[in-house]
């Protein structure tokens, strides 16, 4: 087989799957955000004693900061993977978006300053 073919298939495949787990990153620590706001707020508005949850709380408050640590690799893994193309010598990989064509733009490492759309 072509080193090159294989290459191609590997980056392809390894950019599909990046993508999708960075999203489900992104959707899980969301979900653990939204159901910490939702249990403060229910307690709240059920006008419940101030300790209730507070034990809940804390497993959710360690979830969500393991979510947060995990989907942070994943973004570097990301970012390092959107340079490894053309190391291999192939074009691209797989699903992309503007946020990855910038990362070859600039060294690594680098700020970038984030707006609101």
């Amino acid at each position: 087989m072509d080193v090159n073919v294989g290459a191609k298939a590997a980056v392809a495949a390894v950019g599909g799957s990046i993508v999708a787990a960075s999203r489900s990153a992104d959707a899980a620590a969301e979900e653990s955000a939204r159901c910490i706001a939702t249990l403060i707020e229910q307690r709240r508005l059920g006008a419940l004693p101030l300790d209730t949850g507070l034990d809940e709380l804390d497993l959710l408050a360690v979830a969500l900061r393991t979510q947060l640590a995990a989907r942070s690799e994943l973004i570097r893994a990301r970012l390092a993977l959107v340079r490894l193309p053309k190391r291999l010598g192939v074009e691209g990989y797989g699903p992309s978006c503007p946020c990855d064509e910038s990362v070859e733009r600039r060294p690594a490492g680098e700020l970038v300053e984030l707006r609101a759309a």
